[in-house]
């Protein structure tokens, strides 16, 4: 439509100017709810785009025009604009039914052709269902009950079509107070008397020129859409909208639109606030003796309720009962009106008109025990009105938002609805519940696709869920859009994008930055201690670094969630109680990982009846908190004994083949670390049948291990179940767990082939397997990882034929881009038989400092498998150093960790025990 011709019906008591700017913000409105691209202005005209905002009426407009009848009437979901109305339109209310008339007309027309042209094909069955739907649609129609009893009775179904004409004689009587029509009665008695196929031909309906039905076979008349209909002459009929005052067309284009957004429990709500704290927002006060100063003062809160209502831990009370009274008693304060409907929130706000400006100051008042008070302003056009209360709503929230990016978030977007669902999910996120989150965050960049702070934030809840492959989609969102940024905020989404893609020098060097600019900046501290926690071990450094970036970050800002989650880790690690119990108090009872830290608390402080309710919870839960509490245990707590208690429960959550097949492979890791080989091979086997791929590598991985039973014809046997194993025969499982190297297994497949030819002394071999892998790969990832796992195997032959040089030469290239998941998932790229051999060939060169710092990686990452071997190397070097008491720790440690190891091993623990009273009778 032309604009001259929208705003004549809107808005004809004003000018064109006036009436203009009130289009543009009604169209700010409609935008806003809808999104930038629904309504096209080319020139003069306004053009609803149907693919930014499709619907079932253009659907079905637009199949009924080509002939595609089935897809028409697929599309048709039920009356037009049924259940909305407009107050006090008439006008608009005739033109709705006439619309709605004139489709339901053509819906029926084009069910009762395909009818007939199923009955014509003789597909009685599909001719009936036509029927069926026809009936449903029309249920008094005699025409339409007969061609129904006729396809029914055609497709031997008489019992259902004198069902039917029963059904239809009811409805006639109850509903409509009449007798059904004489041929329906009579073709009725005819299928109860006659047990010979009756028939009925299609004529008797056609018969009735009431109806007019098109011919069989043949299209409805085509129905154009409402914006397109002619009236006489080929003219649109022009449809008179009611003239409301200029404010009014604007609430009532704001109540339209959020009609379409809101569920109507939600508005139909009582004035009792709901969760959250409860806010009044008494009239505005509005100086002077402007001409709309009654509509300023209501329309106001009006407008501002929806906007704050269930953001930023707000609740609003409902305007209308807060505003009838005020109206009723003018002599209550703002502090007295909130009083009266228990609010401890209100807020004091005024309105000033100048001309044809506005300006709009707001002040929050926030009474609850941990209230946080927030002022507003803002000056604009008085056509702007919604735009202006939107800022004012930012402007309030983002004072109360507790994430430190609030400020800029409110700034980064042109959507209140997006920031609102940012602040959301925020919350949510600051709680560590991050699924909450990531549906929060997913809304906000549903709403503004544009929002690259939103993305930003679903990229780190998603990682943090566990949902890896959406946090990367997400990082590269936000770097595209984050040239609207200021340096800083691109800054940590440059930052933790190299950290998610793998690039951890890049990450720490860019956190590194960040903090040297701003050392009160709670998330580049938490961001640098992730670098360094995460990928500290593959670089041989401890991962104790991460400890006072973590640190700094909690004290700054205790919301920092996975900052407290780490800290929570090295307090367990170390059995540090005080430590680990002023964190955990801090832990929301709503985490999604609150039940897996009470796990770790239970397994190291707790009493066997708590360490029972957890077992119990854990065993009645998701499979994913499950899955993360028993990491914990073993990694963080390093109680391998309490992770396979768990790991044995007998009916745990995992109810599908692959989840069970994962925790089948997590216990097998959990006994190959406790020194129990063939309880670990017992594990695989059970779960070969659901993951044949994953259980063949840690079959051979497991073997390798140091300390592993030397056992020729075990290793003969892995190397030829690999090398008749053909990776691409099968889909992978890609589950969080099972899928971290679910790309990998052609690179793994080949890597182990390697390590065990060195380990059979098999040379040739093992060299013409480092040779496949430097040519395996197409991406760039992947032929990196090829090369640098044939430089792993090229370094372990090396050493085995005695040539330590060029073995650390193969070892000293650049690490592949490794993404955190597999890391902590997959002990192949955790590198944890480099860094094995980094330390012994170390100690062959009697540097027992470097060969230290590898075996101290191994005991303190995600690894399990090594910690045992890695504990028992430091006690005998630091043995040897005459660091007697440091020994003795680590001797412990080895014990307690392979204390219940199988017979083959316990030889070398009963020689450690040996060390170890030594140690303690000799004292220092």
């Amino acid at each position: 439509m032309s604009r001259d011709r929208i705003v004549g019906l809107l808005w004809p008591e004003h000018d064109d100017d006036r009436a203009r700017r009130l289009l543009s913000e009604a169209l700010y409105v409609v935008r806003k709810e809808l999104g930038e691209a629904v309504v096209h202005t080319p020139g003069d005209d306004l053009r609803l785009d149907p693919s930014a905002l499709p619907s079932d009426l253009d659907d079905f407009v637009s199949a009924l025009e080509r002939g595609d009848l089935e897809t028409a009437v697929e599309a048709y979901g039920g009356p037009f604009l049924d259940g909305f109305y407009v107050d006090d339109a008439s006008d608009f209310e005739k033109w709705a039914d006439g619309e709605r008339a004139e489709l339901a007309r053509a819906y029926g027309a084009a069910l009762r052709t395909l009818a007939r042209s199923s009955q014509e094909a003789a597909d009685a069955p599909r001719a009936a269902e036509w029927w069926r739907r026809l009936a449903a649609h029309d249920h008094f129609d005699a025409s339409v009950a007969l061609g129904l009893m006729g396809a029914l009775e055609a497709a031997g179904k008489r019992a259902e079509a004198i069902r039917h004409a029963q059904i239809h004689a009811a409805l006639l009587r109850e509903e409509l107070d009449a007798e059904p029509d004489p041929e329906v009665a009579a073709f009725a008695e005819r299928l109860r008397d006659d047990p010979r196929p009756v028939g009925l031909p299609v004529s008797p309906a056609e018969a009735r020129p009431a109806d007019a039905p098109a011919p069989a076979g043949a299209s409805p008349t085509p129905v154009r859409s409402s914006a397109s209909i002619a009236g006489d002459g080929g003219r649109r009929r022009r449809r008179r909208f009611p003239a409301f005052p200029s404010a009014a067309v604007l609430l009532a284009l704001a109540a339209l639109a959020l009609w379409w957004r809101a569920d109507s429990d939600r508005l139909m709500r009582a004035a009792a606030a709901g969760p959250g704290v409860a806010l009044v927002i008494p009239p505005f006060r509005v100086p002077g003796d402007p001409e709309d100063a009654a509509f300023l003062a209501q329309g106001v809160p009006t407008l501002l309720a929806p906007a704050l209502d269930g953001a930023g831990g707000l609740s609003v009370v409902d305007s209308r009962a807060v505003l009838s009274l005020a109206a009723r008693r003018p002599d209550l304060t703002p502090a007295d009106l909130a009083a009266r409907f228990g609010a401890p929130a209100r807020i004091e706000g005024s309105v000033v008109a100048t001309g044809d400006r506005l300006r709009i100051e707001a002040r929050l008042v926030d009474g609850s025990a941990s209230g946080t008070s927030a002022s507003a302003s803002g000056e604009a056009p008085t056509d702007s009105l919604f735009a202006l209360v939107d800022g004012i709503a930012t402007q309030l929230l983002a004072a109360r938002g507790a994430d430190p990016l609030s400020g800029v978030a409110a700034r980064s977007t042109s959507s209140l609805s997006a920031f609102r669902a940012f602040q959301e999910g925020a919350e949510a996120f600051r709680a560590t519940r991050y699924w909450d989150a990531i549906e929060a965050f997913q809304r906000a960049v549903d709403d503004d696709p544009a929002y690259a702070l939103a993305h930003y934030r679903l990229s780190a809840a998603s990682q943090w869920a566990f949902d890896f492959q959406r946090a990367r989609v997400a990082i590269r969102a936000a770097q595209r859009h984050a040239e609207r940024l200021p340096a800083r905020e691109r800054g940590l989404v440059d930052a933790w994008a190299a950290f998610l893609e793998g690039d951890a020098d890049r990450a720490e060097r860019a956190y590194e930055a960040l903090v040297a600019l701003a050392p009160h900046d709670p998330e580049a501290w938490a961001g640098l201690g992730e670098a360094l926690v995460h990928y500290n071990p593959l670089r041989g450094r401890p991962a104790n670094e991460a400890r006072e970036p973590f640190r700094r970050a909690v004290a700054i800002d205790p919301g920092v969630g996975e900052a407290r989650f780490h800290l929570l880790e090295f307090a367990a690690a170390e059995g540090d109680h005080a430590t680990f119990d002023s964190l955990y108090a801090l832990v929301d009872s709503t985490s999604d990982q609150a039940v897996a830290w009470r796990a770790v608390r239970a397994a190291a402080w707790g009493d066997e009846t708590e360490r029972g309710r957890v077992r119990e919870i854990l065993g009645s839960g998701d499979p994913i908190t499950y899955g993360v509490a028993l990491g914990r245990l073993a990694a963080n707590l390093g109680d391998l004994e309490a992770a396979a208690e768990l790991g044995a429960l007998a009916d745990p959550p995992l109810d599908t083949p692959e989840l069970a097949a994962a925790g089948r492979v997590l216990r097998a890791a959990i006994d190959a670390a406790r020194g129990r080989p063939a309880a670990a091979r017992a594990h695989l086997d059970a779960a070969a049948a659901a993951e044949p791929d994953w259980t063949r590598e840690f079959a051979a991985l497991f073997a390798l291990l140091p300390e592993a039973p030397a056992d020729t014809a075990l290793l003969e046997s892995l190397r030829g179940d690999l090398e008749s194993w053909d990776p691409g025969a099968r889909s992978p499982n890609i589950g969080f767990f099972l899928g971290a190297h679910a790309d990998a297994h052609r690179h793994l497949r080949l890597y182990l082939l390697g390590l065990l030819s060195v380990r059979l002394g098999d040379a040739p071999a093992a060299a013409g397997y480092a040779r496949a892998l430097d040519g395996l790969g197409r991406s760039d990832e992947a032929a990196a990882l090829g090369r640098a796992l044939a430089e792993s195997v090229r370094a372990h032959a090396a050493a085995a034929a005695g040539d330590r040089a060029t073995a650390a030469h193969h070892l000293g290239g650049p690490l592949p881009r490794t993404p955190t998941e597999r890391v902590m998932i997959s002990p192949f790229f955790a590198r944890s038989p480099d860094r094995w051999l980094r330390a012994m060939i170390a100690l062959e060169e009697a540097d027992s400092e470097e060969a230290l710092r590898w075996l101290r990686s191994l005991t303190d990452g995600y690894e399990l498998l090594y910690a045992a071997p890695a504990h028992l190397r430091i006690a005998q070097i630091l043995e040897a150093e005459g660091d007697r008491a440091a020994a003795a720790g680590h001797y412990r440690r080895f014990v307690s960790l392979w204390s219940d190891a199988e017979p083959v091993l316990q030889p070398t623990v009963a020689a450690a025990r040996r060390r170890l009273a030594r140690l303690v009778d000799d004292g220092p």
